[in-house]
């Protein structure tokens, strides 16, 4: 456990240290895309390891594991050559519908393995497209990135899993006019303040995990390449502004 928050953490770093590149416009999409692998492979780690024990993780924690993982995929596909394109898509619409079902809960683990909407979003991740998906993007970053993504499914195992499609039906509009702060700008950068927080062993409040979930993307925005020190010196000095 206390590996995978380290290299969780890491991850934010290398996220935070590529979009200072991307930001300064100095590297092609296919460079841009290739630093967002490691965090991207982290966001699915930790997002599958909730998924396989839901009574282990936090509701504030899988809010904040699939606000990350949902971000990285954002990104990613922002910066990311045509080539690829569709199939960040596919991964992230497969994403995005568990993200909708454990919404509708209100995140609540407790009963996320008996909700069958939840169950619905979850065989989403194993059919055959979606296992494409993944196959081809594990195929790019080995190919162009010189990178093994091994949380990804190979491309030769894509259509081995076929299943039905859900029975049920995720509708997106109906879940945002009922809970207005569902990804929204602000619940959004409220759960990256405290994904990151959890990392470093910081308890925040609300106020404050919006307030670094702002730091964090601002800086972003406008940094050029940090060390992971640099980066860790940045958060501290961050939530400590944020809870003053």
């Amino acid at each position: 456990m206390v590996e995978r928050h380290v290299v969780v953490r890491r991850a934010i770093a290398i996220l935070m240290l590529c979009c200072g590149i991307v930001a300064c416009g100095e590297t092609s999409s296919v460079t841009a895309t290739c630093a967002l692998g490691p965090e991207f492979e982290s966001s699915v780690v930790a997002a599958d390891a909730s998924f396989d024990n839901f009574s282990q993780t936090t509701p504030r924690q899988l809010q904040s594991t699939m606000s990350v993982l949902l971000l990285s995929l954002s990104r990613m596909r922002d910066v990311a050559p045509t080539e690829i394109s569709t199939q960040l898509e596919d991964v992230e619409r497969a994403y995005s519908e568990v993200s909708i079902a454990l919404q509708a809960i209100a995140w609540e683990t407790a009963i996320a393995d008996s909700d069958p909407l939840v169950d619905q979003s979850l065989q989403v991740l194993s059919r055959g497209e979606t296992i494409e998906a993944m196959g081809s993007l594990r195929d790019f970053f080995s190919t162009e990135c010189k990178t093994e993504l091994k949380a990804l499914p190979a491309l030769d195992n894509a259509g081995a899993t076929t299943l039905p499609s859900p029975v049920g039906q995720l509708n997106p509009d109906a879940f945002v006019e009922s809970s207005p702060d569902f990804d929204t700008e602000e619940s959004a950068l409220r759960a990256y303040g405290y994904y990151v927080a959890d990392q470093i062993g910081e308890e925040i409040d609300d106020a404050a995990a919006s307030c670094l979930g702002s730091a964090l993307v601002d800086a972003a925005e406008r940094s050029t390449p940090i060390t992971e020190a640099e980066y860790d010196a940045f958060v501290i000095e961050a939530i400590a502004k944020c809870v003053g």
